[in-house]
C-alpha cells in the first residue's frame, strides 16, 4: 500500500478535517505511516488565523524540499484555511508543493492526489464546493472521543479575522446525519463527543425546517453509548435563551463553555465588529452561570488590535478578573490579508503587544489559581499520563526534567507564580526486596525475605525523603539515578519555602512488593500513572513532555527484560517494536469545581513533531537491542527480570553441575595442571615461559 503522512496545524476543525482526509484515503488503500521519510504522499492541513501559523506551515515545506529531491515520486498537499486564503502563493514560495486545495475539496481528495500522480502535474483545488458530510476515520483515531461537524463557514465577518474567505458561508448539516454519525461512534466505543463549528451556536438556521443547537443537543443526549456532549467554537452574538435552558436541562452536555470575548473595550469590540458590548457578554455569562452554576469557562482574547489604548486593555483585565475563567488563549494580533484590521491606522507596537499579552497571561492564570483553590480538600480528575512495559523510576525523567531544570521550563527562572520559588520533591524507596537484604536477610532465603518484606508493608507504611529543588539538585538526581528511587510526589512552596499545593502523584511502587500464593517472588514493574496539575503554578503541558524528546532508556520491553529507549505513544495505537517501553500522555482541562472533564488533548498525537521523536528512539532502540541480545547492559539484571521463573529454573540447574576444584595453571615448561588436567595437559596456545602468545 501507498503511505500517507498527515501534519496537522491549528483548530478542532482542521483536526477532524486530518481525520476525515486520512479515512477516505484509506479507502483507496493509502496507509497512515507516522514516519515522513517513508510517505509516499505528505499533506499539511493549514492554519490561516495568524501571520505565525503560516510561518510554521512555509518553514515544514522548506525542510520538504529536500525530500522531495531524494524521493521525486513524493506528492507534497496543502490543504487548509491556508491553501484557501493563499493559493497560488503557496507554489510561488514552495514549488515543491503539487496539490494545493481547501476545505470544501476534501470529499474529493482521493480524486485530487490521483490527478497529480497521474498528469505530473500540480493541482489548484478551491473553489467552494457543495457540504458534504465525511464520517471516514483512519485505525488509530480515539475510540473513546470523537470531533463531529455539525456546521462549517462564518458570516460575522470581524475585521481581524479570515475565516468567512477560508470556510466561506454558515451551512449546517442536517440534524439526522449527526446523529446517525454520533451512533456509528457510539457503537465503536466512543463516549464523548464535541460538536464542531466555526459558529456552532448558530446551528440550524439555514436548514429547511430551521431548527438549533439545543434541538441537536437533546437528540445527542439520546444516543445510547454517548457518556459527554461538548460543543464549540460560540460567538455571544448567536446566544439563546433556548440554548442557556438546554445547557441546565440535557443531562450529557458538559459544565463546560468556549465564550470567546476578544476584548474587554466596547470600543475595541466595535471596532472588531463583534456584534455585543461588554455590558452584554457580561449579563450572558450570569445568566449562564444562573441555570449551571457550575459552568466552567474558556476564552480567546487578542491584545494589541489597532488603536487599543492602556484604557482599553484595563477593560479588558477588568473583565478578566470580573468571570475569573478557568482558562484562556492570549493572542496577539496579527495582521491577515485582506480583512479591514490590517489597513486600520493605530497599529500597536510589537513591544507593546508582548508586554500586554504577558500581563494578561498573568491575570487569567491568577483568575484560573483562584478558582483552582476551590480543589483544596476536595478529590477531584484531573489528568492521566500512563507508562507501559516500563516501571515508576522512568517518570523520573518528567520530574528531574521540567520541575528541576529550566532549559526543558523556563518558567522556572522567568515565571511570576509560585513555580519560582522551586518545589518539594518527595523521593520514596519502593524496593522492599532491598531494604529486607540490607537489613541482614540473605536474598537466596526467600521464606526469611518474604517475612521482612511483610513486615516493612504493614500499616502501609513507606521509606520516603524529601528534599527541595533547586538546592538539593545533586542529592535528587543522585538518588533517582536509580529505579530503586521514585519521586512519588511534588509539591509547591508558599512564600517560606514550605509545603503548599500537592500538583504532582506517581504510582510509586512495584509488583514484586505484593505478595502473591509464592511469596514475594515478582521481579516485575507496575506500568506505573502520573496524575499531575499543568499550567499557573506548575509546567505547561508542553513542558512537562519536553524530557521525553530525548529518548532516555528505561527498563522495560517485552517481558520486562531490556533497557529500551522509551517511545512516546498516541493514545490507542499500536505498540513498538518488540513491544518496548512506551509512555502515552493526555491533558484534561477540568472543571475545578465538579471535576468534570473539559477538553481533551492527546500529548504525543500522531502529525506533530513527536513524530520524529518516535523514529529517532526506535532506531535507537534498534541499534541497542541488536548490538547486545541478551546480554547486559542492554538487560536488566537478573533479580529485575520481569518474567523470571525460566530464568530461575535454569540457574538452580545448571547451579547443581559446577564443580569446586583447583583452577588451571601452568608450569615453566608449559604444562598445565589442575583437576580436569594431568601433568600432560596443555592449554591450546600456551608456550614457553607459561603465558599465551601472539602469533601473527
Amino acid at each position: 500500500m501507498a503511505k500517507l503522512h498527515v501534519i496537522t496545524y491549528g483548530c478542532q476543525m482542521n483536526e477532524y478535517d486530518s481525520e476525515r482526509v486520512a479515512g477516505l484515503l484509506r479507502e483507496q488503500r493509502w496507509e497512515l505511516t507516522e514516519d515522513e521519510r517513508d510517505a509516499d504522499l505528505i499533506l499539511l492541513n493549514t492554519c490561516a488565523i495568524r501571520e505565525k501559523a503560516e510561518e510554521k506551515v512555509f518553514s515544514k515545506l522548506g525542510q520538504l524540499r529536500g525530500l522531495k529531491t531524494d524521493h521525486p515520486g513524493l506528492v507534497i498537499g496543502v490543504m487548509g484555511c491556508m491553501a484557501q486564503l493563499h493559493q497560488r502563493e503557496i507554489r510561488a514560495r514552495a514549488p515543491q508543493v503539487d496539490l494545493v486545495f481547501g476545505a470544501p475539496a476534501i470529499a474529493r481528495v482521493g480524486e485530487l492526489v490521483e490527478r497529480v500522480r497521474r498528469e505530473r502535474r500540480p493541482v489548484l483545488e478551491t473553489g467552494e464546493g457543495s457540504l458534504v458530510k465525511l464520517t471516514a476515520r483512519p485505525p488509530g483515531a480515539s475510540r473513546l472521543k470523537a470531533f463531529v461537524t455539525v456546521m462549517e463557514g462564518c458570516e460575522k465577518h470581524c475585521s481581524f479575522c479570515v475565516v468567512p474567505r477560508t470556510r466561506g458561508r454558515e451551512r449546517s448539516h442536517p440534524p439526522d446525519a449527526i446523529v446517525a454519525e454520533v451512533r456509528s461512534l457510539a457503537a465503536a466505543g466512543c463516549r464523548e463527543v464535541t460538536l464542531l463549528g466555526q459558529t456552532v451556536n448558530a446551528y440550524g438556521r439555514d436548514l429547511t425546517p430551521p431548527t438549533d443547537l439545543a434541538e441537536l443537543f437533546a437528540r445527542v443526549d439520546e444516543v445510547p453509548g454517548i457518556a459527554r456532549i461538548r460543543f464549540t467554537t460560540s460567538n455571544p452574538y448567536n446566544l439563546t435563551p433556548r440554548l442557556i435552558r438546554a445547557l441546565a436541562d440535557v443531562p450529557k452536555v458538559c459544565e463546560w463553555f468556549h465564550l470567546p470575548l476578544q476584548s474587554g473595550s466596547n470600543r475595541i469590540l466595535e471596532r472588531m465588529n463583534r456584534g455585543y458590548t461588554r455590558e452584554r457578554y457580561l449579563e450572558l455569562v450570569a445568566e449562564i452561570r444562573d441555570a449551571v452554576p457550575e459552568m466552567a469557562f474558556s476564552t480567546d482574547l487578542i491584545v494589541g488590535f489597532p488603536g487599543e489604548t492602556e484604557a482599553d486593555f484595563e477593560q479588558t483585565l477588568h473583565v478578566v478578573e470580573r468571570i475569573g475563567y478557568d482558562n484562556a488563549f492570549v493572542f496577539r494580533f496579527s495582521r491577515r490579508p485582506g480583512t479591514p484590521a490590517a489597513t486600520l491606522p493605530d497599529q500597536v507596537p510589537e513591544d507593546v503587544k508582548a508586554h500586554r499579552n504577558a500581563r494578561l497571561l498573568e491575570a487569567t492564570t491568577r483568575a484560573a489559581a483562584r478558582r483552582a483553590r476551590a480543589l483544596e480538600g476536595r478529590t477531584v480528575e484531573v489528568l492521566v499520563d500512563g507508562a507501559d512495559k516500563t516501571e515508576p523510576m522512568a517518570f523520573n525523567h518528567y520530574a528531574t526534567g521540567a520541575y528541576l531544570l529550566p532549559r526543558f521550563n523556563t518558567g522556572l527562572i522567568i515565571a511570576a507564580s509560585r513555580m519560582k520559588r522551586g518545589y518539594l520533591m518527595e523521593i520514596v524507596d519502593l524496593d522492599t526486596k532491598a531494604q529486607a537484604i540490607e537489613a541482614g536477610v540473605h536474598p537466596r532465603d526467600q521464606k526469611a525475605l518474604d517475612g521482612k518484606m511483610e513486615e516493612l508493608a504493614k500499616g502501609l507504611q513507606e521509606k520516603v525523603i524529601t528534599l527541595g529543588a533547586p538546592e538539593d539538585l545533586y542529592d535528587i538526581e543522585g538518588l533517582t539515578r536509580s529505579s530503586r528511587f521514585v519521586i512519588a510526589r511534588i509539591w509547591s512552596r508558599n512564600e517560606q519555602g514550605e509545603r503548599d499545593q500537592l500538583g504532582y502523584v506517581c504510582s510509586a511502587e512495584r509488583l514484586h512488593n505484593i505478595k502473591s500464593k509464592k511469596g514475594f517472588t515478582y521481579g516485575g514493574k507496575d506500568d506505573p500513572v502520573l496524575l499531575a496539575f499543568a499550567q499557573g503554578d506548575w509546567p505547561a503541558p508542553g513542558e512537562i513532555t519536553s524530557p521525553w524528546a530525548a529518548a532516555p532508556m528505561v527498563a522495560g520491553d517485552c517481558r520486562g527484560s531490556h533497557y529500551l529507549h522509551i517511545l512516546p505513544m498516541p493514545i490507542n495505537s499500536q505498540t513498538s517494536y518488540w513491544s518496548g517501553p512506551i509512555l502515552s500522555a493526555i491533558t484534561l482541562s477540568c472543571n475545578i469545581h465538579t471535576g468534570r472533564i473539559g477538553a481533551i488533548s492527546d500529548q504525543f498525537a500522531l502529525g506533530t513533531p513527536w513524530d520524529e521523536v518516535r523514529r529517532r528512539a526506535s532506531e535507537l532502540a534498534i541499534q541497542f537491542r541488536l548490538a547486545h541480545g541478551v546480554k547486559q547492559p542492554a538487560t536488566l539484571h537478573e533479580d529485575e527480570l520481569e518474567y523470571q521463573e525460566g530464568w530461575k529454573e535454569r540457574r538452580d540447574r545448571l547451579e547443581r553441575r559446577f564443580e569446586v576444584r583447583p583452577p588451571l595453571t601452568f608450569g615453566g615448561n608449559g604444562d598445565g595442571h589442575g583437576a580436569s588436567g594431568g601433568p600432560g595437559a596443555r592449554a591450546a596456545g600456551a608456550r614457553g615461559a607459561g603465558r599465551p602468545e601472539a602469533s601473527g
